[in-house]
């Protein structure tokens, strides 16, 4: 492509988004549509809310190093009340026959138990010592909230890779629809032309057909390549969680280039940055530490109990409420619970050998995703590099078809097919360099590569 026609399509688009912007509310360039898709989109948005589930679960287990407290207050009546008599010296007196000093007795009733009973205390107890189970148990809830992390990164890659895949579409899909309509135009400009060498009588009304027909089928296509820019421009509103009415309308340019980087270069990148890898890791370490717990699970634990309050019921009032206090230790010993630690073990064991086999597949498939993508890259680069030594000769064979045409040498059908191949290969060139700039993309997405860092979009020729 020279210099002039690389010009001509760079002002085409700066008309297209030019018109664009006045009829459309929403004009986005890349890094704005990567921005939208992280902070917009409706289901990382969900995920984000669910954050605080992971939060709640690891506090919780945090929450057993402290100790616990209630307070109880209760009322009974109870009835009948039991009395007894208790005898008691009330003075001293003289016997009348041997004169000797006796004492003077009288029965006074004694209540057992109150008729209205009182209890009003408070429970401290504390787990002093289990063995290392409640740390354990922290250590499971941070995993859990580190897998939360990363299924939230990894989603939110994929979310923004899905939102720079349909940006490029559309941008893609313009410049195809700018191309169509030059071509339209030119073909009206050489309708023009027939009609006017029809006035002469060097053209037949079939060259006037053969070029309306030409037109409509261009019309046609250009129809429905609008169509499928619309249904692009909705999936992206999906995503992007934009509500508006108006078509939205892409602007920036891409001038994809090769990644410098060697293929074991990008596999060893993704091997350490795929989040598919960190999950497992993470649930094979969540799986370690839980066989660990269970191997506890048959050791005592250790506990303490503080009460205090006041009550009623003690000699000698029973209604007086007084205060009162109690504290012991308890050692809890598991005896027997049907094998369940064993069973429990043989289950774990089972799951760690199962994941381990499945972290070996993943970066087996994560290479294979590294090696297929960057032949993708590679083929696309080659592919870009055909497109564009096709597109010259096709247009120099339309210049010198049209100059032929107008000297009378050549057909109009010989025109018009040189007109439809150069069209062809100007769709075929910006075909070319999306699906290579897709390739590469692809390949950043594959070794884990954070698409929203403008550094690695920079990086393709992405802007």
């Amino acid at each position: 492509m020279n210099s002039l026609e690389s010009l001509y399509i760079k002002v085409g688009l700066l008309i297209f988004a030019f018109f664009s912007s006045i009829f459309s509310e929403d004009t986005l360039h890349l890094f704005q549509t990567v921005q939208l898709a992280k902070n917009n989109n409706l289901f990382l948005a969900a995920m984000r809310t669910s954050e605080r589930v992971s939060i709640a679960h690891e506090n919780i287990a945090k929450s057993n190093f402290q100790p616990t407290m209630n307070a109880v207050a209760s009322y009974t009546n109870l009835g009948p009340t039991e009395e007894i008599d208790f005898p008691l010296a009330v003075g001293a007196r003289s016997d009348p026959v041997t004169g000797q000093p006796s004492l003077i007795m009288q029965s006074f009733p004694f209540q057992l138990f109150p008729e209205n009973n009182y209890d009003i205390h408070a429970n401290i107890d504390y787990l002093l010592f289990d063995f290392g189970k409640r740390t354990k148990n922290v250590e499971l809830t941070k995993l859990a909230t580190k897998a939360y992390s990363d299924r939230y990164l990894f989603a939110a890659d994929n979310i923004v890779y899905q939102a720079i895949v349909l940006f490029e579409t559309l941008m893609m899909g313009e410049r195809i629809i700018i191309a169509k309509n030059e071509d339209i135009s030119n073909l009206r400009k050489h309708l023009d032309f027939v009609k006017r060498k029809i006035a002469t009588g060097s053209a037949t009304d079939f060259d006037i057909l053969r070029t309306q027909s030409q037109i409509s089928d261009a019309i046609n296509d250009s129809i429905s390549l609008q169509n499928e820019q619309n249904k692009w421009v909705v999936d992206l509103k999906q995503i992007l969680a934009i509500e508006s009415s108006p078509p939205i309308s892409v602007q920036g340019d891409f001038d994809s280039v090769n990644i410098s980087l060697s293929i074991d270069s990008m596999i060893k990148i993704a091997l350490e940055n795929r989040k598919e890898i960190h999950l497992l890791k993470i649930e094979l370490k969540t799986f370690e530490n839980q066989r660990l717990i269970y191997k506890l699970d048959n050791l005592p634990s250790i506990s303490l109990r503080v009460q205090g309050g006041i009550k009623n019921g003690y000699v000698t009032d029973v209604d007086e409420l007084k205060w009162n206090w109690a504290a012991g230790c308890q050692l809890t010993v598991p005896v027997y619970n049907g094998k369940r630690k064993t069973y429990r073990l043989n289950e774990i064991d089972a799951r760690i050998d199962s994941l381990k086999i499945v972290i070996r597949d993943t970066k087996n498939r994560v290479k294979n995703d590294v090696l297929k993508t960057f032949s993708d890259m590679e083929s696309g680069y080659q592919n870009i590099k055909a497109a564009y030594n096709n597109y010259s000769m096709s247009n120099e064979s339309y210049k010198i078809a049209k100059i032929q045409y107008e000297a009378g040498a050549f057909t109009n059908l010989d025109l018009l097919d040189a007109e439809s191949k150069l069209t062809r290969s100007k769709f075929t060139l910006v075909q070319s360099e999306y699906k290579h700039l897709l390739g590469c993309l692809s390949l950043l997405h594959a070794a884990g590569k954070d698409l929203s860092d403008t550094t690695a979009l920079l990086s393709i020729g992405m802007h």
